[in-house]
């Protein structure tokens, strides 16, 4: 996935690359003009705004932001609480890594039924196996990011942390079955801490 990163921060965007999602690159600008230009030419997943870009700077991104309807199908993700008020459908987040990480998960376009263990969006729609439904299931209700020692436990019931190899093979199947109806990826990874739901809901 990739992300347009608009801040005037190095720390911040240091602190996003080295503790936010592993699958997530980012591309980094510092004022509006320079944000409109990348994202023109990119494909990006979302923009997130950090709170700390000056206040006409992040005007100007807003405005030009809420002019185009077809940038609703996309996210905007406000890091912070930033003085330009933000377009209706923005995710608000801390400004952190986890707070960014939770708004990522916090708009869903695809949905679990926990009754049959199926996983659909609006364009396709997966079979899951009861213990790959209980591992998504979890990561959705718990929220955040979720360490491979409590999804063993609480996910999978296993009665310790020794079998951490378990929790990536279900998730590389989630991830394929995914892949190969054309789906987005519904997990995410943050490096040494865990995984985390992305744009899934709960149907039961």
């Amino acid at each position: 996935m990739r992300c347009l990163l608009i801040t005037p921060d190095a720390r911040f965007e240091r602190e996003l690359r080295e503790r936010g999602p592993d699958d997530v690159a980012f591309t980094v600008v510092a004022d509006a003009a320079a944000a409109m230009r990348a994202w023109a030419r990119g494909r990006f997943a979302a923009a997130i705004l950090d709170a700390a870009t000056p206040a006409p700077v992040a005007r100007e991104f807003l405005h030009w932001w809420s002019a185009a309807p077809e940038r609703a199908t996309r996210r905007l993700i406000l890091a912070g609480p930033g003085e330009a008020a933000p377009p209706p459908g923005a995710a608000l987040a801390e400004r952190s890594a986890e707070g960014i990480v939770r708004a990522f998960s916090s708009r869903a376009a695809t949905v679990i039924d926990t009754q049959r263990h199926g996983l659909s969006s609006p364009q396709a729609g997966v079979s899951l196996t009861p213990s790959e439904a209980a591992l998504l299931t979890y990561l959705v209700e718990r929220g955040g990011t979720v360490p491979t020692g409590e999804l063993l436990r609480n996910a999978l019931g296993y009665a310790d942390d020794s079998s951490p190899a378990v929790v990536r093979t279900h998730l590389t199947n989630i991830r394929r079955k995914c892949r190969q109806a054309g789906m987005e990826d519904p997990v995410g990874t943050v490096r040494r801490r865990g995984y985390f739901a992305r744009g899934v809901a709960l149907r039961s």
